[in-house]
């Protein structure tokens, strides 16, 4: 089966940098404080999931906000939401999307000026509340044509959109406002991203037989992509995780073609494409697959990269007009491999999100794993310090510098061994959210 993948699938610069955001103040806080977000940080319940375990909460109006951080998500808030927040004693980390942010000045200046504010968006959508906040009791929301028609008179009139909003939509939205209401601004709010990946999606239905969008059910911006998909007539299947998927319904189709939506984690997404990808593969696709399963093997235990640090140890000493000695290169090979090995463990929640395949292959033989490492450190010091201790010192004494004050990847190895990981409770890289996977080549 081909699968297709959107290049713009996965999570946008505003959800990126709102997870950037939180992460960084749980990692920066005080002893005894609390950090919360102010609402659903973005609408994923998995995502949602995954920050409820590490402690991450969402404010209720029972919480105690004093001694506390409270997050802004990329939707934003209005003024009074805010101000609210800070009265009751917490410190305000606002991670509200810089696109969000552009139209709240733009709604801000004008309603200053006596403007009426219409706003073509979802109504009640958490945005678009935190819009209307800013329109001084003047802002009105259109959901569709139809809405425009039962807005009441009005002299000046500035007219947005939600940033996630359908444009084909706006564009009719404006037309039409402007034709009941002459003395109307418009400003093309809908964020760069948003549209372009409607418009991508818009080119993949035309290629495949069928389309798979990842993304929460409660996200605006990914059940617009399923409206989208279906109104190009192309079958469309919504799921949230690669465990809705219903490959039986799949097997009638040659081409998939998968897209997500903005507040979808790439990992999520490469779930998706793993599981369709294998199913319905011919003789020829299952030697690939196989094939592909050994080099998996050698990169994932990184059993490559220390083959390599053996051949670039040979390939220095020829250069040099060395005699090659193969201890030089055994060492290099064992010390890179350990390093690698327990690195992956001192990383170990980012590597779930971004490389959920090799989390899973290591997951399986961890304590092999972590024994391996910590036997070939051992060996490659022992050997070097062996022939010579210059050596053993300009070669190893800033790894051990940076593994025992650093990373502390010491508590991680006796954590695995002992059977009682429990994992710090914000170690996790801001690669969690990374580029979306781009344009995968056909099975």
């Amino acid at each position: 089966m081909k699968v297709f993948v959107a290049k713009t699938a996965g999570f946008c610069m505003g959800v990126r940098r709102a997870m950037d955001i939180l992460l960084d103040a749980a990692n920066e806080k005080n002893i005894g404080a609390k950090v919360y977000t102010d609402g659903p940080l973005i609408h994923n319940p998995q995502v949602l999931e995954y920050l409820e375990k590490r402690d991450l909460h969402i404010v209720n109006d029972v919480t105690d906000l004093s001694n506390s951080t409270v997050v802004i998500r990329a939707h934003g808030v209005t003024p009074s939401r805010r101000a609210e927040i800070e009265s009751k004693g917490a410190k305000v980390c606002d991670a509200t999307c810089p696109h969000v942010m552009r139209v709240q000045s733009i709604i801000k200046k004008y309603a200053a000026q006596g403007y009426s504010t219409i706003i073509v968006g979802d109504n009640g959508h958490a945005e678009v509340v935190g819009l209307l906040g800013y329109a001084e009791g003047r802002g009105h929301v259109v959901e569709n044509m139809e809405n425009i028609e039962l807005l009441p008179p009005m002299d000046k009139v500035c007219i947005v959109a939600q940033t996630t909003q359908d444009r084909h939509l706006f564009k009719r939205a404006i037309d039409e406002i402007k034709r009941r209401y002459p003395n109307s601004e418009s400003f093309e709010t809908i964020c760069s991203s948003t549209y372009k990946r409607q418009d991508e999606v818009v080119n993949l239905c035309k290629s495949v037989d069928a389309m798979i969008v990842v993304g929460g059910r409660g996200s605006a911006n990914t059940t617009r992509l399923v409206t989208i998909c279906e109104s190009q007539g192309t079958p469309t299947f919504h799921v949230e995780t690669d465990s809705e998927i219903d490959l039986n319904k799949l097997k009638v189709f040659n081409t998939i073609g998968v897209t997500a939506g903005a507040s979808t984690p790439n990992w999520m997404i490469k779930r998706v494409v793993d599981k369709v990808r294998t199913y319905k593969v011919n003789k020829y696709q299952k030697i690939l697959f196989a094939t592909k399963s050994i080099f998996n093997f050698l990169i994932g235990s990184c059993t490559y990269v220390a083959l390599g640090a053996a051949s670039m140890s040979y390939s220095c000493a020829l250069l040099l007009g060395v005699q090659p000695r193969l201890i030089f290169c055994i060492i290099a090979a064992l010390f890179i491999f350990s390093m690698q090995v327990l690195n992956h463990f001192a990383n170990k929640e980012s590597v779930a999100l971004n490389e959920p395949a090799r989390a899973k292959f290591y997951e399986k033989k961890q304590v092999l794993f972590v024994i391996l490492g910590i036997l070939g450190a051992a060996l490659s010091s022992i050997l070097g310090l062996y022939h010579g201790k210059s050596i053993f010192f300009v070669f190893f004494s800033p790894v051990f510098l940076v593994f025992f004050t650093g990373c502390k990847l010491y508590q991680r190895v006796f954590q695995v061994l002992s059977g009682t990981e429990a994992l710090s409770k914000y170690r996790v890289q801001k690669k969690f959210s990374t580029a979306s996977p781009g344009q995968q080549a056909p099975l």
